[in-house]
């Protein structure tokens, strides 16, 4: 399956940007295979040092209002106002 995520690269951290839809928004199925590529190619994912957080416009986040968390390597990472 084809995710269409977009990422950025700064030193040793990465922010990847995935689209979600209203209808699937609880669909995680791209951070798992995203885990996956990290485990088959020896790195690790640390939730500790993971942010998540949703961008668009308020009617957009309004159809999200479901969506309080993700699952990041086995941990729950929280929604935040913004990443660090």
């Amino acid at each position: 399956m084809i995710y269409n995520v977009q990422q950025q690269q700064y030193a040793d951290d990465t922010q990847l940007y995935v689209a979600v839809t209203p209808t699937e928004p609880k669909d995680q199925s791209c951070l798992v295979a995203l885990q996956t590529w990290f485990c088959q190619n020896g790195m690790a994912l640390n939730p500790d040092k993971s942010d998540a957080i949703l961008i668009g416009t308020a009617q957009r986040a309004y159809s999200y209002s479901s969506l309080t968390s993700v699952n990041v390597a086995g941990t729950i990472v929280q929604l935040a106002s913004h990443a660090h």
